[in-house]
């Protein structure tokens, strides 16, 4: 996963999916991405969002309002 190679450089993120490339994103389970996305970035302690194009395939994992609140990572 790229978030995972990254996590040495970066102190916050904003998550969302890749949408309409080549129609690479159909084959994409888009709830498990979130998932360990979600799982791997609160284990590390970096802040991040979750864009609501990827929040969409939520089914069930608990997002707090400052993990699904656009603004929060705006200085």
């Amino acid at each position: 996963m790229l978030i995972e190679r990254t996590l040495q450089f970066i102190d916050h993120v904003k998550v969302g999916k890749l949408n309409n490339y080549k129609g690479l994103d159909k084959e994409i389970n888009w709830s498990k991405f979130l998932y360990e996305a979600v799982y791997l970035l609160r284990q590390e302690n970096v802040k991040f969002y979750i864009k609501k194009d990827l929040a969409y395939y939520n089914n069930g994992l608990y997002l707090s309002g400052n993990e699904i609140n656009e603004d929060y990572l705006n200085i």
